[in-house]
């Protein structure tokens, strides 16, 4: 199970993270994406170039969707290494106090938001194509 919820959480990291490179590239802003894997951090990030790249949209209703499935991860893996590891490096049980975990709610829960994400990622690339293909013709 712990493989499992890692790879469900590194897939939305990185989905974040493409998010991040794609969004400053379009904004030109400087960087791509941290290093680090802290979605705490990296969520609020990406949510701030989406609605720059597009700020007369309100929020879509997925914000706050992603907002509280992230903040359920961080409460219980802030770094990304409980799931990694089935013991912690200074010693001890990983994920401790948790009990069951529902791979059918994880993957209910993490699959339409894991398609919003690729929505946006995909618009965003779309901009920055048409973006790039202008500043070549001017």
């Amino acid at each position: 199970m712990y493989p499992i919820c890692f790879l469900y959480r590194h897939a939305l990291e990185l989905q974040i993270k493409n998010i991040i490179r794609i969004g400053r590239q379009l904004l030109d802003k400087q960087g791509g994406h941290p290093p680090h894997h802290k979605l705490s951090d990296l969520w609020p990030l990406a949510k701030g170039l989406l609605r720059e790249a597009d700020p007369n949209q309100p929020d879509p209703p997925e914000f706050s969707r992603i907002d509280k499935f992230i903040k359920q991860f961080v409460d219980v893996d802030y770094d990304a290494q409980e799931f990694r590891f089935p013991t912690k490096v200074k010693r001890g049980k990983s994920l401790d106090g948790i009990t069951h975990i529902s791979l059918t709610t994880l993957r209910r829960t993490i699959e339409p938001l894991a398609s919003f994400l690729w929505g946006c990622e995909a618009w965003l690339s779309e901009m920055l194509q048409y973006k790039n293909e202008v500043g070549r013709e001017f």
